[in-house]
This record gives structure tokens, sequence and C-alpha cells, in this order.
């Protein structure tokens, strides 16, 4: 018997710790099997296409995503990526650190600036799904958590559900639009890479803190959520500031509640003095200092806390905090510096967006209503009880706040496009929010069904299946949103006429500028040609003679190109397709360079150059 015991202990010792260290393999299998499976779904409704290539780009909302696309083309050509990316002149004071490594990528490995763009929107994605799997797995302790890491991704704004469309949007029309996160990372931007990122900082830090903050592991989160908004900062400004208030709110609220008894109802008093201080001077203060520094002083309420929490951490919170600012400098320097300067373009910017009279706002039964999965999300994890209790209500309720003051900024300050805070935010509270309802639901199976606590075990188990249900109906906008995504499909080239149009161009010299008729879209030929192209974005950047830009597109709609007017812009060459009619008045003021002969399926034509002379 004791020998049967000597033996028995160490083989179920054995087995014990073989499960022990299995399981984190596992866990690691099943993450990586859940970010594939978010990738699949980010490109499976694309992959049936007769046309597929990664050469081929992603048709949504293209005038947005080829203007981006232009700045990594110019880069990848050897040009600069401070100027207006389609005239290359003028300056560009948008945030382009992502389209910069892109087109530099591009230009070191040969990559056709095309594929660089999915290969880095699919890398960053599958980091994403990584950090949300790995997430479920460390809150929930089971292995096969991690493959649901895809679910939150497909939440909607129940748009499909009441409106038969996977967007939602208030009267008038389009004004103001909300669409779920699955709508938010398709376009593989530089604004997905940077939600991502901000994903990815909070989850890093999350998991940190539900492992009971040690401190090594907290400082190396904490450095790498500074670094990831340093980055951020430098993409994608509204993705900046929502990884800031969400990570300065969460961090507040923990701080109120971990002071003491004796000093936490003046902290929260104080805090709540701010807040509408805030919300009552802030319209007045962004009238005289702009609507940038407003966005800093709406993180004031979080400060009571975060000055417990750096006390806490020795202070070591404040030195985290400025190295994230310092790396995120470049573009907020550039930025006020452009202001200051009165650049054109972002006087401009910044008062068309302060200017709209609400009609980007987010109505409040709409942002509940739209938002309902979300809400119902946040209500549940703030009001059960839980063992890490501290840490879900101030992450739930820091995420939600920052929602809810970014989303409806326009009421109190800033005014600087409320609907895409709202949609940035919304897919911040889904994604960090779902491995914490993971770990409720959890805790709830696992130790919910005992007495006394069977009472609260039924309500938390209708509220999650109501989530779930919620959550579920509005799926149905992710399954109309593939339908209209294989619709729209991908970019017409690389094609026979593509290669066409690029041979060309390039008998052009290279400080030319190029205009062409209504057969070719101008934002296409930028990237298939890498030439100077009159063309801009007006929401991006302006060239140095925007105004004369503006006259040459407005005559190209009504196919009128005055000479006069394209030299005064700086253009130099025409070109055209034969299965285009000339402009009448541009005879005589020609003279043709090249032309080459392409078919393309039923489509054939001939392409010409013409250089454009007085």
């Amino acid at each position: 018997m004791t020998t049967t015991n000597t033996h028995e202990e160490p083989r179920g010792g054995d087995e014990l710790s073989y499960a022990r260290r299995g399981t984190p393999r596992r866990a690691a299998l099943a993450t990586v099997a859940g970010a594939c499976v978010h990738l699949y779904l980010q490109v499976q409704m694309l992959l049936g296409l007769p046309n597929f290539s990664f050469h081929r780009f992603k048709w949504f909302v293209p005038r947005d995503q080829l203007s981006y696309l232009s700045i990594a083309v110019n880069i990848a050509n050897g040009h600069s990526g401070s100027t207006e990316p389609f005239t290359e002149t003028g300056v560009s004071h948008y945030p382009r650190l992502y389209y910069v490594v892109m087109g530099l990528l591009s230009r070191t490995t040969g990559v056709d600036p095309v594929v660089m763009w999915w290969l880095m929107g699919l890398t960053v994605q599958f980091l994403l799904a990584c950090f949300v799997g790995w997430a479920l797995y460390t809150m929930t302790r089971l292995w096969w958590a991690a493959v649901l890491a895809p679910l939150p991704f497909l939440v909607g704004t129940f748009a499909g559900v009441l409106h038969h469309t996977y967007f939602a949007s208030t009267p008038p029309p389009g004004a103001r639009v909300m669409w779920g996160p699955f709508a938010l990372l398709y376009a593989l931007n530089g604004g997905a890479a940077g939600i991502s990122l901000a994903a990815c900082a909070i989850l890093g830090l999350l998991m940190v803190g539900w492992n009971g903050f040690p401190p090594r592991a907290t400082l190396l989160a904490a450095t790498f959520a500074a670094v990831c908004a340093g980055i951020v900062g430098n993409m994608q400004t509204y993705s900046f500031i929502g990884l800031c208030y969400v990570l300065i709110y969460a961090t507040g609220l923990y701080g109120l509640q971990s002071a003491s008894s004796r000093h936490r109802r003046l902290l929260t008093a104080t805090s709540v003095l701010l807040l509408a201080a805030v919300l009552l001077s802030g319209t007045f203060l962004a009238a005289h200092v702009g609507p940038l520094p407003v966005f800093v002083l709406g993180l004031l309420p979080a400060l009571p806390g975060y000055l417990v929490v750096c006390r806490l951490t020795s202070w070591r919170l404040l030195w985290v905090s400025l190295l994230a600012g310092v790396l995120a400098l470049p573009t907020m320097v550039d930025t006020m510096r452009g202001l200051a300067q009165g650049d054109p373009f972002l006087v401009y910017r910044q008062a068309s967006t302060a200017n709209t009279n609400g009609a980007f706002g987010i109505p409040f039964g709409d942002f509940v209503l739209h938002g309902g999965v979300a809400i119902l999300l946040v209500l549940i994890l703030v009001l059960v009880p839980h063992a890490k209790g501290r840490l879900i209500r101030s992450v739930a309720l820091g995420a939600f706040l920052a929602w809810a003051l970014l989303s409806s900024n326009d009421h109190w300050g800033p005014a600087q496009e409320p609907n895409r805070f709202w949609i940035d935010e919304f897919m911040l509270v889904l994604v960090v929010c779902f491995p914490l309802l993971a770990a409720v639901a959890v805790d709830t199976v696992r130790r919910g069904w005992h007495r006394p606590r069977k009472a609260l075990a039924a309500v938390v188990s209708v509220a999650l299946v109501l989530w779930v249900v919620a959550a579920g109906a509005s799926a149905k906008d992710w399954l109309i949103f593939n339908g209209e995504a294989k619709a729209k499909g991908i970019s017409w080239w690389p094609s026979p006429r593509s290669e066409a149009i690029a041979a060309v161009v390039s008998h052009m010299p290279p400080d030319g500028m190029v205009v062409s008729d209504r057969c070719t879209d101008l934002l296409s030929l930028k990237v298939i040609t890498g030439a100077r192209v009159a063309s801009y974005n007006y929401g991006l950047a302006w060239p140095d003679n925007h105004i004369e830009i503006t006259s040459v597109l407005r005559g190209r709609e009504f196919r009128y190109l005055d000479p006069e007017v394209l030299h005064s812009a700086g253009v130099g060459y025409l070109l055209t397709d034969s299965n285009c009619k000339m402009s009448a008045n541009s005879k005589g003021h020609l003279r043709l360079l090249t032309s080459k002969h392409y078919a393309a399926g039923d489509r054939q034509g001939t392409l010409r150059l013409w250089e454009i002379i007085e």
C-alpha cells in the first residue's frame, strides 16, 4: 500500500504538473487560432471575387483611403511625405507615421505599397486579436476561451435590424454615421491600426492588473502602453485622444477607490466639481484657446485619482506618462506650430469642424440605442460584485466616461467630429470589456450557484443572456456589411489599362504635374504612377495653389480645361483616353508626347499623354 502510494503520488503530481504546463501552450495555440479566424473574417468576403489579389486595393471609402495610400506611395518612390500627397506641394500636418513606415518598408523590400498596406494592416489586427485572446485566457483561466477573441469585433449598432444597413445615421441623412468595429477595422488604414494599438495598450495593463500588479510586469506593461500611446499620437489624432482618455479616467477611478476612506469623499467631490467646470466652461475656452487645449482640460476630472495612483506607485506612473507625452510630441508640436503660423488648412479644418451647428453630433437617444450592446456590457460589469471589482469597475467606467465625453464634445467645447470619436470609443469599450464580461460569466458558473449567492447568480445569468441576445441581434450589421463590401469589391488595377497608364505617364518629367480626363480617376492615377497629380483631399492637406487646383478640378468635371488655368495651377500635362471626348477649348494648346493602346476585357482604347503649351 505504501509502495503503491509512493509510486502513484509522483505520477499524479507529474500529471498535474504536465496539465499546468500544457494549459498555457494550449492557450497560446487557441490565441493564434482565434487571431487567424479574425483575419479570415476581415477578408473572407473578398476571397471569392474572381480577380482577387493582394495587389488590389479595397474599395471602401476610397477617397480617404487612396489619399492615405498616396503618402506611402510618395515615400516608396523616394519623395517627401511632408507635403500634400497628390500635388506634392504645400505642407501636410496630418499624423502620417504609419504611412511613412509603410512607404519605407515598401521601398526597402521592393514590395508594392498596396501589398504592404494589406500586410501591415493585417499584422496589427493579428496582434490585437492575440491580445484579446490572451486576455480571455488570463481572466477566465480557460485555455479555449482565447478562441472567442473575434466575437467583440462583430458587434453592431442594430442598424441591420432597424434600417437594413450596416451603419446607423440620424437626420439629416448621412450627417452622423455610426458603425461597429468590423467596418472601422476593415479599411486597414492608420486609423484602424491606431485604435488597434490603443486597445493592445489597455489590455496589456488590464492583464497585469488581473494578476495583482506585480512590480516588474506592471512597469513593463506601463512602458509598453506609453510607447503605444506615443506611436498612436503620430499615427492618428483621434485614436490618441481616445486612448489617453480611457487610460487616465480608468486610472483616476482606480485611484479614487484606492484612497483612504478619510480622503475618498473629498477627492471624489473634487473630481465632480472639476467635471462640472469643464462641461460648463469648455465651449468658452475653446473659442479662445482652440479645441486641442480643451481636450487636455477634459482630463482634469481624473487628476485627483490619478495623483493617488502616482503616489502608490512611487511616482513611476508620472514618469511613464511623461514618456508617452514625449514620444507623441513630434506631431503635436508640428500641429501647434502650424496653427500658430496660421496655416490655412489647419485654420479651415479647426473652424469647419467647430462650426457645423451640431451636424456631426450624436443625440442622446441615438447614443443609447445604437450603443446599446456596449452600454449593457458596462452596466453588467459595474453592478455585479466580483473578486476583482475595483479593477473591473475602474476600466469599465473609465472606458464609458471616455466614450460619453468624447462623443459629446460638441456640447462641452472642442466640437471636433464627435461621431468619429463615437465609433472609436465604441470599439474600445467592446474590445477592452469583453474579456471582463467573460470573467464575470465564468465566475458566476464556478461559484455563483452556491448559497448565499444563488439569487445574485440568477440575476447575473439573466443579464448575460440578455447581452448575448443583444450582441447576436446587432451582428446582423456585420452580415449586411459583408455583402456590401463584396459588392464594392476591389480596385480595377493592376490591369492592362493601368499598365498602359504607367507606361505613358513615365514619359513625363519627374517634376511635371498631370491631370486626366474623366475616364481616369485622379486618385487611382496617383497610386498607379506615383506622379504628381492635380488633385487633393480637401480634409487632409492643401497644396500651395489649392484655389487654382480647385478650378482645374471643377473644369474637369464639365470637360472644360482652360490652358491658362492649368498653367497657373502648375499643371503641364494631360492624360486622355480615346473613350472620353477631349475638351474643345484645349485644341491648339496640346502637343502629343506619347500614346499606347490597351485592351482590358470588353474595353479597349488608346491612352495619350499631351504636353500643355501656351
